[in-house]
């Protein structure tokens, strides 16, 4: 993410000069931000191309996937090993990243 910031500073969204640009010249050509939401696939056309703003969106993205997809495991696997308390326990977990998710995409 460092780096990704660092060539938006130094060269700007498309190569040219970096500092001074306004918002609208520092999105790139990976569409407008309507409600600062992009499609995924928007997104990774764009990291693609080298821009460094969807870049770090897809990396803080992962980043906050990676532990959601871990919980959902261990609450698949104590379902299955028929521990009750960790399956109450991590369902609340669970339940909390989600609405945490979604809280986070809403607001």
């Amino acid at each position: 993410m460092a780096c990704a910031k660092w060539i938006l500073n130094e060269r700007g969204p498309r190569g040219g000069p970096g500092r001074g640009n306004n918002l609208a010249q520092s999105q790139g050509s990976y569409g407008k931000r309507q409600q600062n939401r992009e499609s995924v696939a928007a997104l990774v056309a764009a990291s693609l191309r080298g821009e460094p703003r969807p870049i770090m969106t897809l990396g803080l993205m992962v980043l906050t996937l990676v532990p959601l997809a871990r919980v959902a495991f261990c609450f698949l696997l104590f379902v299955k090993e028929r521990d009750g308390i960790y399956v109450a326990f991590t369902a609340y977990v669970l339940i909390g990243l989600v609405a945490g998710v979604i809280l986070g995409r809403v607001g």
